[in-house]
């Protein structure tokens, strides 16, 4: 049988997804803590490779196991042995052709940020901080001018080549409350540290460093060098992963396409 598993956890206490020599992983977590409830070893697939560091309220991950339980009978028996930064939010028997990862349509993440002068303390672990004097109007214009779909090679850190550079921005906006400036992003794909860098790069536009003419140009240039910096990576959450049909409710190719 094959099941997917919706996934949420503290990215500060992780590697990062994928399993690492040396230190602790979601991945490796949760197949240790299968194997230790029933005996079996396998295999896991996340939907993204998340960095070390990264949040996720929606993880989407599948693996293949022999075992015959509810859906409620693995999310409870799954979290009766997690640490308290790794939790199952839901799970599901999928089809055997569904693949968590080549079969995700679109990712939604979002990005939080404390532009004031005092470090955000009680939420230092889930919030960037820069302090910075923007013009929150300026930012979400300069999102604006990255929706829909091209080449963002230049909005992509060297480290992992991929040949499809070509990627279609769904939606991009942010909304401050206060000093804290919240960014949501939604795409049909992402290339390497890209929404970090695409916060970086709103962010200088929203200082007055970066001319909107000269981003668009250095992107359309697939000019990395005169863009923004890659943003910290514990200000970046995965909240959801879109498939063609629904698995969890809204995360169907509707939802993806829905705007925000």
């Amino acid at each position: 049988m094959k099941r997917a598993l919706k996934l949420t956890y503290d990215g500060s206490l992780f590697s990062g997804w994928q399993r690492q020599k040396n230190a602790p992983s979601v991945q490796q977590t949760l197949e240790e803590t299968w194997h230790g409830l029933f005996g079996e070893l396998i295999r896991t697939t996340g939907a993204s490779r998340t960095d070390a560091g990264v949040h996720a309220r929606g993880q989407i991950v599948m693996f293949d196991t022999a075992r015959t339980l509810t859906d409620d009978q693995v999310r409870l028996a799954v979290n009766s042995r997690l640490p308290e930064g790794l939790a199952v939010v839901t799970a599901v028997a999928v089809p055997d052709s569904f693949h968590a990862r080549y079969g995700a349509r679109g990712k939604l993440y979002t990005y939080r940020l404390e532009t004031g002068p005092v470090r955000p303390v009680l939420e230092r672990h889930m919030t960037a901080h820069k302090p910075a004097d923007v013009d929150l109007v300026r930012i979400q214009k300069a999102l604006s001018l990255l929706e829909g779909e091209r080449d963002f090679t230049a909005l992509m850190d060297q480290g992992s080549p991929t040949r499809r550079p070509v990627r279609r921005i769904v939606s991009a906006s942010a909304d401050a409350t206060g000093s804290r400036i919240c960014f949501r992003i939604k795409g049909d794909g992402f290339l390497y540290h890209m929404v970090r860098i695409i916060v970086g790069t709103v962010l200088l536009a929203g200082t007055g460093r970066l001319e909107l003419d000269a981003m668009c140009r250095l992107i359309e240039a697939k000019q990395r060098i005169g863009l923004g910096p890659t943003m910290p990576a514990h200000g970046l959450c995965l909240e959801r992963v879109y498939y063609d049909r629904p698995l969890f409710g809204d995360d169907g190719i509707s939802s993806l396409l829905a705007g925000r």
